[in-house]
């Protein structure tokens, strides 16, 4: 069995709100009903769980655990491609305070700002601290 770590906006409907989060899964139905919306995936509870499960980390990990967490090997080529295939998103290294963003949870700790460009909340074009 494959596990699904992404999925696109446009395969989601309202009752795949539990793995894929409401926010995505209505923009989903959005698209389909004909509204504008950018093209766009989201990291299912999936790739949270197995992100978690990697690294050691419970529900009540720490901020600075978590930032100092890898992205499991599995996640990260499923995660450039996706990015990749929106087009527009430089595929720099992922720097690890931006390694993750789940529907699992909310990101209190360094989410991007609203406007930000598309790929910018995975840090795919932020160089990380070593300057690659």
């Amino acid at each position: 069995m494959t596990t699904t770590y992404i999925l696109a906006l446009t395969d989601l409907t309202r009752a795949d709100a539990g793995h894929a989060s409401t926010k995505a899964a209505n923009l989903g139905d959005q698209l389909r009903a004909g509204f504008p919306v950018p093209e766009g995936f989201v990291l299912t509870t999936a790739a949270f769980e197995r992100f978690l499960a990697a690294n050691a980390l419970g529900l009540a990990a720490t901020p600075e655990a978590i930032l100092a967490a890898q992205l499991p090997a599995d996640i990260e080529p499923v995660l450039r491609s996706a990015a990749a295939a929106l087009g527009d998103v430089p595929l720099a290294p992922l720097p690890a305070h931006r390694r993750v963003a789940s529907a699992a949870a909310v990101w209190p700790f360094q989410s991007a700002p609203a406007a930000a460009p598309r790929g910018a909340q995975f840090g795919l074009g932020t160089p990380d601290a070593r300057g690659v």
